[in-house]
C-alpha cells in the first residue's frame, strides 16, 4: 500500500510540474533558446515527452485510464481536459519540433500556454495537498536557471 501511495505522489508531482512547464513561456524562452544548455530537458521535444510519454498521456483515453488507476479525480480530469486536447492537436510551425524560435513565436503555442495557466488556476482550487500546490506554482530549478540565463540567450 505504501508503494502505491508513493507511486501516486511521484506521478502527480511529475504531472503538475509538466503542466507548470507548459504554462511558463519565460522558462521556455530562457531554456530552449540558450545555446549553452547541455541538458536535453531544455527543448520543446523534451517538454512534450515529459507530459505525454513519461506520464503515459499519449492517447485520447489516457486520462480515463489514469482516473481508473486512482492517480486523479474526476474533477482534476475535467480541469485538465481542455489543455490535453490542445496539446494533442498542437503541431509546431512547418512541422519542425526543433525550431524553438518558431514555436515560441507561434500564436497557437501561446494559446496552449495560456490554457495551461488556466489549468493551473483550476487545479489550484482542487488540490488538497500543500506540496502539490507548491509543485504546481513554484518554478523548477531548471526554470530559475533559464530565467537567469535569459538575458544571455
Amino acid at each position: 500500500m505504501q508503494a502505491d501511495a508513493e507511486l501516486r505522489a511521484s506521478w502527480r508531482a511529475r504531472w503538475l510540474a509538466a503542466i507548470r512547464e507548459i504554462a511558463d513561456l519565460g522558462e521556455q524562452r530562457g531554456a530552449w533558446l540558450n545555446p549553452d544548455a547541455d541538458n536535453s530537458h531544455h527543448s520543446f521535444v523534451e517538454c512534450m515527452c515529459c507530459y505525454f510519454d513519461d506520464l503515459s498521456l499519449d492517447g485520447e483515453d489516457s486520462y480515463r485510464i489514469r482516473l481508473e488507476e486512482g492517480l486523479l479525480t474526476i474533477n482534476e480530469v475535467a480541469a485538465v481536459s481542455p489543455l490535453h486536447a490542445m496539446l494533442l492537436a498542437y503541431s509546431a510551425p512547418a512541422g519542425d519540433d526543433y525550431d524553438h524560435e518558431a514555436i515560441l513565436s507561434d500564436p497557437a503555442w501561446w494559446a496552449v500556454a495560456a490554457e495551461a495557466k488556466r489549468t493551473i488556476e483550476r487545479l489550484r482550487d482542487l488540490l488538497r495537498e500543500p506540496e502539490e500546490v507548491r509543485t504546481l506554482l513554484r518554478p523548477s530549478v531548471e526554470g530559475l536557471r533559464a530565467r537567469q540565463n535569459q538575458g544571455t540567450a
